[in-house]
């Protein structure tokens, strides 16, 4: 009986139809049910049904999982590690997703392998960390794919091997990862691992890019700038590092404001290059010159009292979306 009323709230869960599912998840809950409190975790973690409350998703995942539900047990590593609805605490995380991995679950192994990449909670071992990664990646979990990619191109827990690397990258790259997409363009510029294809580099930049990659979206603007792989187009390189700054990219910083202070592909303006540059938290930052460097320089060039009135507020960074696949301390 309690499996029927189960299928009836996970079908309707799944069609959203929370005025269905909600009441049944929270009469089944009530009843111990661990798929039930699973379920229910997650309208209260994700907002489905029920206003989003952290500390009563934490209840429900911890109740699944001291029942061996195993995506309970995931989700409250997850919960562990990033702190919502309780104390963050990596090494509870890392004993949960160790439990859950144990059972074959694929995004516990993805994450359990970069608290061991990062030494999070256990004492960091980059082999363990590969093997981990290597794990999940033949259950073609794609992060963990897009992870053993840079481990292969870093020589980190394996010997170094780049065209390894551009191979796990495109498996990770062609199922949509922004930045599988990213690496693997970076070696199509450079050579490295695949031969050098500058018009292959440009596709991927752009695909990770069109998804708010703002590395992708930087490193497009500095092809186009620098006429690789096609000629130099400085306006549609502009372009690319005004949605890279939006996000707050101080390299793309550093090269929209030297467009800026040389009328280079956007009309000529001190004020707007002097209020980009003032953004960037680092004055030694690095790139075309250091950006004190560069930010003198175009003061020099502005007439006397016009910074204050002229000076724009450079937009925030957006935050992006988080994944259930992603834990946000994912690399570049």
């Amino acid at each position: 009986m309690a499996s029927d009323f189960m299928q009836e709230a996970t079908t309707a869960y799944e069609n959203k139809n929370y005025k269905v599912a909600i009441p049944i998840l929270k009469a089944l809950a009530a009843q111990n049910n661990a798929d039930a409190q699973y379920t229910l975790a997650g309208a209260y973690e994700e907002g489905n049904g029920v206003p989003v409350d952290y500390k009563q998703a934490f209840i429900l995942y911890e109740k699944a999982a001291a029942k061996s539900n195993v995506w309970a047990q995931y989700k409250l590593g997850v919960f562990y590690e990033e702190g919502k609805g309780c104390k963050q605490d990596y090494k509870t995380a890392a004993n949960l997703y160790d439990k859950a991995s144990s059972k074959g679950n694929e995004w516990a192994l993805y994450k359990l392998g970069i608290l061991y990449e990062k030494g999070l909670g256990v004492k960091q071992n980059y082999t363990t960390a590969f093997q981990l990664y290597e794990k999940a990646s033949k259950k073609d979990n794609v992060w963990a794919q897009y992870c053993l990619g840079i481990l292969y191109e870093e020589g980190k827990g394996v010997q170094k091997d780049q065209e390894a690397a551009a191979e796990l990258y495109e498996v990770a790259a062609n199922q949509g990862n922004e930045w599988a997409q990213y690496k693997l363009a970076v070696l199509y510029e450079e050579g490295n691992g695949v031969s050098k294809d500058f018009e292959k580099a440009a596709d991927l930049y752009i695909k990770a890019a069109d998804q708010g990659n703002s590395w992708a979206q930087y490193k497009l603007g500095l092809m186009l700038e620098e006429g690789r792989g096609s000629d130099v187009d400085c306006e549609t390189a502009s372009k690319w590092y005004e949605k890279a700054v939006r996000q707050n990219n101080d390299w793309a910083k550093l090269h929209l404001a030297s467009f800026y202070s040389l009328g280079k592909g956007v009309p000529k303006n001190y004020a707007k290059a002097y209020s980009i540059l003032q953004s960037i938290k680092d004055p030694k930052f690095g790139g075309i010159k250091s950006a004190e460097e560069l930010k003198g320089m175009v003061k020099s060039m502005m007439p006397a009292n016009s910074i204050e009135s002229k000076t724009e507020k450079q937009p925030e960074p957006k935050q992006k979306a988080t994944t259930k696949a992603k834990a946000k301390a994912i690399k570049k």
